[in-house]
Order: C-alpha cells, then sequence, then structure tokens
C-alpha cells in the first residue's frame, strides 16, 4: 500500500508503520491514564461495609412494589405497594427434571405485613 505518491514502496512501508505504531501508542497512553484514574477514584470513594451475619429464624418486614402477582397465604397482590413479613430459613427444593434435592438459606415469604412495617421516628 502507498499512502504518499511522492515515497517509495519500500519507504512507505516503513514509515507509514512507524507513524502509525506511534499514534496507536499515544492513544493507549491516553485511555489508559483515563482509566486508571477513573478507577482509582471510584475505589478511593466507595467504603465497603460488612453486614452483620443474619440467624436462622429470625424475621423482618419489608415494603415493596409488587409489579408481577405475589401469592401469600391464598391471597395474590399485584400492583401496589405491599409489606411482607419474611424469616430467614433453610429451604430444600426438589430440582424439576432431576432427583436430587437442593438446598438454599434464603428469606422466604411468610404472610402480608399490613400496618407492621416500623416507621422510622
Amino acid at each position: 500500500m502507498n499512502y504518499n505518491p511522492g515515497i517509495t514502496c519500500d519507504d512507505a512501508e516503513h514509515s507509514g508503520t512507524t507513524e502509525l505504531f506511534e499514534n496507536f501508542r499515544s492513544m493507549f497512553r491516553r485511555v489508559h491514564y483515563i482509566v486508571r484514574h477513573f478507577l482509582r477514584s471510584l475505589l478511593m470513594k466507595y467504603k465497603f461495609k460488612t453486614k452483620p451475619p443474619v440467624q436462622i429464624g429470625s424475621t423482618r418486614v419489608i415494603r415493596k412494589f409488587l409489579f408481577l402477582p405475589k401469592y401469600i397465604d391464598g391471597e395474590i397482590r399485584w400492583f401496589e405497594y405491599a409489606e411482607i413479613k419474611q424469616r430467614y430459613m433453610k429451604l430444600t427444593r426438589l430440582i424439576p427434571g432431576m432427583k436430587t434435592k437442593n438446598t438454599v438459606v434464603t428469606w422466604a415469604d411468610i404472610e402480608w405485613a399490613d400496618g407492621d412495617l416500623e416507621k422510622p421516628a
């Protein structure tokens, strides 16, 4: 490829390659500088917090908007804000199509908790 018609083929290959390499190198330095300083600023501003461990059998009340239907205690609710009482428990689930069981520790919905949510003072 001849980029400059005034230069012979051998000279064009070498001069174009060097110029292209220098352009790529300077562009890479700029991108590297921006990414490095962006990540450094992110890590410096974020403070890692550890949550206290939750005991099996603990309960909590959450409030969330039910975009999809939620079935608890024979009652279905959706498209509204609802308060749900949950218990931290170990659940064993049968995986469909297999004979194995999966045991997980998670928050499970127990009942609707209308009015049980503690209001902050």
